[in-house]
């Protein structure tokens, strides 16, 4: 084998771990001093002996069965909900938006960037927000975004399908379909041979490992309504007209795997929670104990209501309870109500761990899984604020490479070639494509803790030369370009109707850029002297 080529992908390294090692041909034994304490076998470890699988093999091992349980604990657990909606809600939120961001460079300087940039950034505004992004024409873009990462954290992976749709009056024939995990074709799987790419659970590859075509299900394999001619039917799609939308937890994986794999702490909550509900509805029963001397006459001196007979199917006497009851008992007849403990005063701390557990299982804090911030300070609130934005820019960063950019960058090749962009041609594009294709992604931003102290902070940094104003409108949420857009747009009309600029800023340079401009719409006003302007 050449040195310098990588190993086949389906290479396997046999018998480099084996439980049948020890010099008998059995199992290791107690005796066998291992160098790390997590290799010894102890009485209570003698049974934890996990066999060796590489990602694809475990997760092929457990897919059907662990999909199908996280299917529905997320219809019908509220943590399950709680957890999939607090993470799609800081990774995606109102939508992952996509800027042209082409740099003007000198290399060029017939063009301005901004005839560029902004007839761009609006032809894909306009294709997301009229939905012709989705095949269907059913979800604009941000939905189809927070449909994918529901079903990335869900079911592992998403699939989009790059279509194209001939439908008269659209900007651009490009939409994409988003499929399920299921509706790849697991049973597609063979060896690599001379002839034959290595397929692994409906995904074909080259030598190299990289996705060469998809096998999907002509219609979705669970669907009751999916008819006869196309069930069971996949087809192959070529690896260009696929994202696939999976985040790996091991090198060897090539397919995704629930994030939801700690389902036990959200099944024991379902499970403990139901136990308590049914305890505490059986402890809200009354039950009374009457000890009578002869053992004769009703439950408490009074006789059944009228048209009853008074007595059950055993023979016991019976009577109505009701508001300011007097008892009629013998000096020696006694009544002992018998009481419940439930509802269990510790089931709250035992419940807490547990959601605390589930929380941990999926990046999330405990407040940010509960909103419970009644035992909370300001400082322990935003610690764990700033704890899951470390994780969710992570996520985020993930989202803009794997199908943000490339769904913009993909609709800005075809904005291109249908001459959406006035002044822009496909020769001149290919010519300046490296730069052309520069993107800028806008995750949604954070709201802010103390906005006061925290505007200030973002002003101190941008004059100590810390940060830029794009950075800081990022952390909001907002593309600066738009931001100022819109602030001069506010001002202009602001001058217009009130005769003077905005005032939101009373100190003293504002002062003076007010005297300034009052100064130079005099000058300009002003009548002409000796037949000059002023």
């Amino acid at each position: 084998m050449d040195q310098s080529s990588p190993l086949p992908y389906s290479y396997d390294l046999l018998n480099a771990f084996t439980v049948n090692s020890s010099p008998g041909g059995g199992v290791w034994t107690p005796d066998q001093q291992e160098s790390y304490r997590g290799a010894r076998i102890t009485r209570l470890w003698q049974d934890w002996l996990p066999p060796h699988r590489s990602g694809d093999a475990a997760i092929s091992d457990s897919y059907d069965l662990i999909l199908a349980r996280i299917r529905e604990l997320c219809r019908d657990d509220p943590s399950m909900k709680a957890s999939k909606r607090g993470l799609a809600k800081l990774v995606i939120g109102p939508g992952i938006q996509a800027f042209a961001d082409a740099l003007q460079d000198g290399s060029w300087d017939d063009y301005d960037d901004d005839l560029f940039n902004d007839p761009s950034d609006f032809a894909f505004e306009r294709w997301s927000e009229r939905k012709e992004c989705d095949i269907r024409g059913k979800q604009t873009l941000p939905e189809m975004q927070w449909s994918a990462f529901n079903e990335m954290m869900e079911g592992g992976e998403a699939i989009w399908l790059k279509c194209f749709d001939k439908t008269p009056g659209r900007t651009v024939r490009l939409a994409y379909q988003l499929l399920e995990t299921e509706q790849l074709d697991g049973s597609q799987e063979w060896p690599a041979s001379k002839d034959r790419n290595l397929c692994r659970r409906g995904i074909e590859y080259d030598t190299n490992g990289r996705p060469v075509a998809y096998w999907i299900y002509d219609a979705h394999p669970y669907d009751d309504l999916a008819g006869t001619s196309a069930w069971g039917k996949s087809t192959r799609i070529p690896a260009d007209r696929v994202i696939h939308t999976f985040i790996p937890n091991r090198i060897s994986e090539n397919r995704g795997i629930t994030w939801f794999t700690n389902l036990q702490s959200a099944k024991d909550l379902d499970w403990y929670v139901g136990n308590e509900l049914t305890a505490a509805a059986i402890g809200a029963l009354f039950t009374a104990v009457i000890k009578r001397e002869n053992g004769q006459g009703s439950g408490l001196g009074f006789t059944a209501a009228g048209g009853d007979a008074g007595t059950s199917d055993s023979g016991n006497a019976g009577m109505r309870l009701g508001r300011g009851i007097i008892a009629d008992m013998g000096k020696n007849d006694d009544v002992k109500i018998v009481e419940s403990s439930r509802a269990n005063r510790d089931a709250n701390p035992f419940i807490k761990l547990i959601l605390m557990l589930q929380g941990m299982g999926t990046g999330l804090s405990y407040l940010r899984l509960t909103s419970d911030y009644s035992q909370s300070s300001y400082t322990s609130a935003r610690g764990a604020h700033l704890d899951d934005q470390a994780f969710i820019v992570v996520l985020q960063e993930f989202c803009c490479g794997n199908f943000v950019k490339p769904m913009r960058l993909e609709h800005q090749r075809q904005a291109v070639l249908n001459g959406l962009i006035k002044g822009m041609t496909p020769r001149k594009y290919l010519d300046h494509q490296l730069r052309l294709e520069c993107l800028f992604a806008q995750p949604p931003g954070r709201e802010q803790l103390d906005p006061e102290a925290e505007t200030q902070a973002a002003m101190s940094r941008m004059r100590s030369g810390l940060s830029t104003l794009a950075e800081e409108c990022g952390k909001r949420g907002y593309h600066w370009r738009k931001t100022l857009r819109q602030r001069a747009r506010e001002e202009k009309f602001a001058e217009k109707v009130l005769g003077h600029p905005l005032d939101l800023n009373q100190s003293q340079g504002y002062a003076m850029e007010m005297q300034a401009r009052k100064e130079r719409r005099e000058a300009k006003d002003a009548p002409p002297k000796n037949g000059r302007p002023a």
